[in-house]
């Protein structure tokens, strides 16, 4: 939260509202546990690779 108010330029005030569910505004965290590529260039016999996190 605090990268993306810095990002745009947001009040400490309303970070702190919206860290404590207090302000309209919404934000998700993104937390993947697989990333799965398919590089036929620098894997040509298994183009699918996965990376569990």
């Amino acid at each position: 939260m605090l990268l993306y108010a810095k990002r745009f330029a947001m009040p400490m005030l309303r970070v702190n509202k919206i860290i404590a569910h207090k302000d309209a505004h919404v934000c998700y965290k993104i937390k993947p546990e697989l990333i799965v590529l398919f590089d036929e260039v620098n894997f040509p016999k298994e183009p699918r690779q996965e990376f569990r996190l």
